[in-house]
């Protein structure tokens, strides 16, 4: 039998894990992970802790956090029963890529995401990451996982559930394509 915990996490947010759960509930986990990946395209890595099986991250995504307060830059990220976490590097100069898995190694710079997807088959996410630093051998790359929950906090520490924080990245979007257009209905036509 399967069944989903609820419980709290380390600063007193619901974290939800899969506990006994059937392959179609890992599945869920696991797109839900992609989704949020997605949503939070864009935001860098500033910070991460890799301790016991969780992965902590603090995202700067500054259009996104200002809308849940003005002066908010960033949210903090809790993947728990993280597992197989591998970075497979695009390497600098281009060569075959190679894989990392020290999660400070993979940190060491603020890394930049791009997008997000998961494997049915496989049970993981992918995340692409991108970065500029020269303080690294790398350019980029992917970061492949198996995770059982996750919990996202702003800077207050309040939780965010996801259904939350797709709909505030899906305002700012809609707003932002609206005064694209609004610029080219203004632009003088040549």
């Amino acid at each position: 039998p399967s069944e989903r915990a609820l419980h709290r996490g380390t600063r007193g947010e619901e974290v939800i894990e899969r506990v006994g759960a059937s392959a179609t509930e890992g599945c869920v986990m696991t797109e839900a992970l992609a989704e949020l990946f997605d949503v939070l395209h864009d935001g860098d890595i500033v910070e991460h802790s890799f301790v016991g099986g969780v992965l902590k991250l603090k995202i700067e995504i500054k259009y996104l956090a200002e809308r849940v307060r003005p002066e908010y830059r960033f949210f903090f990220l809790e993947l728990t029963g993280v597992r197989d976490l591998l970075f497979q590097a695009w390497m600098l100069p281009p060569s075959e890529a190679a894989v990392i898995t020290s999660t400070d190694d993979i940190f060491r710079v603020e890394i930049q995401i791009l997008s997000a997807t998961w494997s049915e088959a496989e049970g993981t996410v992918t995340v692409v990451l991108d970065q500029y630093s020269r303080k690294t051998t790398f350019a980029g790359g992917q970061l492949v996982f198996r995770a059982d929950g996750f919990s996202v906090r702003d800077e207050a520490g309040a939780a965010i559930s996801l259904e939350a924080l797709s709909a505030i990245a899906t305002s700012y979007w809609d707003e932002f394509a609206e005064r694209a257009e609004m610029r080219n209905r203004q632009a003088p036509k040549s």
